[in-house]
């Protein structure tokens, strides 16, 4: 232990006798550790946020999707007759895409609105809305066909910005000006005309104020509306084409899989069937996170590139320390320090300077995640299992670079050393 406390005052001496040179290698270091820190988080986020989205789908929900919805759609009496053929689904529910337009009145002024045709099935997976006020779309309103309406709250909507427009309204063309739905606005109980037609705000739900995820649309609602309401309102039934179902047993997954692309073939008349996507919702979440995967590869090669930087910049602040004290090496060898003794200093000074640009790479991690997450657009989650793994590579890249001008120093001879003036 004294041998070491030794050596690592003599490093010491040394980093702060060469501030400029150590810094500069610290430096290095810290950007390697904090690229890692970052990957790290990055990784962990994303296996946290598949589980959390497996955890409350369930893991026997799957995922029917139409891709040619021009020419072939499936209608309501469609998923009457699946819930008929299938008994071995928990539940199937309808859900149309996501519809945009800029038709929307309310209170004598235009609004830029998004709608998702759903059904009440829609409460049974996959939701991370909060804060029901009012009532949510019934089993009424879809066999009814009503024209309600239930509004979807942000909190980092547009606050109520406008945007001038040319669009059809109430059969002609007109410009207008459009407005961004905002979270102040409170329609429960008011009507908004969408292409003429009158629907009643029932209800409003909360987007959550984080909601980089997967279960919630790329494109964020302003409103839910009943499947059969929409096919009325925008022409045709041709938004019944995203459908999401549960087993009661997963087993049965491959068997009810090639069962119903026959029976939507059947209805779609002999289609390809490269026009039905049938998967799993944790295929599907997946999927949706290997871009997040691949940006992180990327990033980790990065990392490991910044890493070796600041280990070959180590290398040869150790290598110049050493052409610079050879005198003071044979001094000590000739004192009895042994070979081991002299490894042991500058393998020490290596190390602590790794050590200082992991702490370094730490601290700027603390200040610069926020930043690169908005540019990389990655989410992170810290652990401190990732603090831990990142001080660790840190230390194995100090020793692996000190290895060479270690061992050169501690197989100096010391006749020769102190030879040299």
């Amino acid at each position: 232990m004294k041998r070491i406390i030794n050596a690592l005052n003599i490093a010491i001496g040394q980093i702060l006798n060469n501030k400029v040179r150590s810094l500069l290698s610290v430096f290095a270091v810290s950007i390697g550790v904090l690229v890692f820190l970052f990957v790290f988080s990055a990784l962990n986020y994303a296996k946290n946020e598949k589980a959390k989205q497996l955890a409350v789908a369930g893991e026997n929900v799957f995922v029917i999707e139409i891709n040619d919805r021009e020419n072939f759609r499936l209608t309501m009496k469609n998923i009457e007759e699946m819930e008929q053929k299938f008994p071995e689904l928990r539940f199937i529910a309808p859900r149309g895409h996501t519809i945009g337009t800029e038709d929307v009145a309310f209170e004598n002024g235009f609004y830029n609105t998004n709608f998702i045709p759903i059904t009440p099935y829609q409460k049974e997976f996959d939701w991370v809305y909060t804060n029901l006020k009012g009532r949510f779309i019934s089993w009424d309103d879809i066999n009814d066909k009503k024209k309600v309406a239930v509004f979807v709250r942000s909190p980092l909507k547009n606050q109520g910005h406008t945007h001038n427009t040319s669009t059809w309204g109430y059969g002609r063309w007109g410009n207008h000006v459009t407005k961004e739905w905002s979270d102040k606005q409170d329609p429960v109980g008011q009507t908004i005309n969408i292409m003429g037609d009158t629907y009643t705000v029932i209800g409003s739900v909360d987007l959550p104020i984080y909601y980089d995820d997967n279960r919630v649309e790329k494109v964020f609602p302003s409103f839910f509306i009943p499947i059969t309401s929409a096919a009325n309102t925008f022409w045709s039934e041709r938004y019944l084409d995203y459908i999401t179902a549960a087993l009661y047993d997963k087993k049965l997954y491959q068997s009810v899989k090639k069962r119903l692309e026959l029976y939507i073939r059947n209805q779609a008349k002999n289609k390809a069937t490269g026009d039905i996507t049938i998967t799993t919702y944790e295929e599907k979440i997946a999927y949706e996170l290997k871009s997040t995967e691949e940006n992180i590869k990327l990033i980790s090669i990065l990392g490991l590139i910044a890493l070796i930087s600041g280990g070959i910049g180590i290398m040869n602040v150790i290598l110049a320390t050493i052409f610079a004290r050879i005198k003071e090496i044979g001094t000590r060898r000739a004192l009895g320090a042994s070979k081991s003794d002299i490894f042991m200093q500058f393998a020490s000074e290596s190390v602590t300077l790794s050590l200082l640009g992991a702490c370094l790479g730490l601290v700027l991690s603390h200040f610069l995640f926020d930043s690169i997450q908005e540019i990389i657009k990655l989410q992170t989650e810290f652990n401190w299992l990732a603090v831990v793994l990142a001080f660790g590579m840190a230390m194995i890249t100090g020793f692996i670079f000190s290895l060479y001008p270690a061992l050169k120093a501690a197989n100096m001879d010391p006749v020769e050393a102190l030879k040299i003036e």
